[in-house]
């Protein structure tokens, strides 16, 4: 019998779907181990302390156990529903699609820190913006999934809209940059076969 293996990381809920009785099986995009679709026993239930944090666009730090063959959801910590902490529709729905980029792009490989990070900061910092700058901060983050994922190449133009963050100063700059940005988020969607 192999040891239980416990791991604690950051990761963002793509969707779940039911699983059993009442348990759901949990997409989720983790910081260390990428793409993973745990269990959640009883997720599903009222009863359960874990069902508020199951839904798409939730972020926080899940306790996570590998059991026999599978790993399943044990807990979260300081978990975020991108979608409730919006208060603009426009930001609500710039954060389903970004979601929904990453589970229509990403399908079973390893962990990639600048996709999780590119994701993760734009679930955190997009209740926070103006209707202007959810678009231009939506457009950044689906520059830095799709170069995460090899479909888009960097270049002097949009080399600076990599940087860590989504500050004010960068959006003002990807702003001024729109055509450049459109341009190469097409070219990486239609790289993708996806469009």
């Amino acid at each position: 019998m192999s040891p239980r293996r416990e791991v604690h990381t950051r990761a963002f809920v793509l969707y779940r779907r039911a699983a059993g009785e009442g348990s759901a099986r949990v997409s989720m995009y983790t910081e260390h181990l990428g793409l993973i679709a745990p269990l959640a026993t009883s997720g599903r239930e009222e009863r359960s302390k874990l069902r508020a944090h199951l839904v798409s666009g939730t972020r926080g730090t899940y306790s996570l156990v590998k059991g026999k063959g599978e790993w399943r959801i044990t807990g979260v910590v300081g978990a975020r529903t991108s979608y409730y902490e919006c208060s603009l529709p426009e930001a609500q729905q710039a954060a389903a699609r970004v979601v929904g980029l990453v589970g229509q792009f990403v399908h079973g490989e390893g962990a990639d820190p600048a996709l999780f990070e590119a994701v993760w900061d734009f679930l955190t910092v997009v209740p926070t913006l103006t209707p202007q700058d959810v678009t231009i901060a939506e457009y950044v983050a689906v520059l830095r999934i799709l170069a995460a994922l090899g479909y888009v190449a960097k270049s002097d133009e949009t080399e600076v809209l990599f940087g860590p963050t989504y500050s004010a100063a960068l959006l003002a700059h990807a702003a001024e940059k729109r055509s450049v940005l459109v341009k190469a988020i097409n070219t990486g969607l239609g790289a993708s076969g996806l469009d």
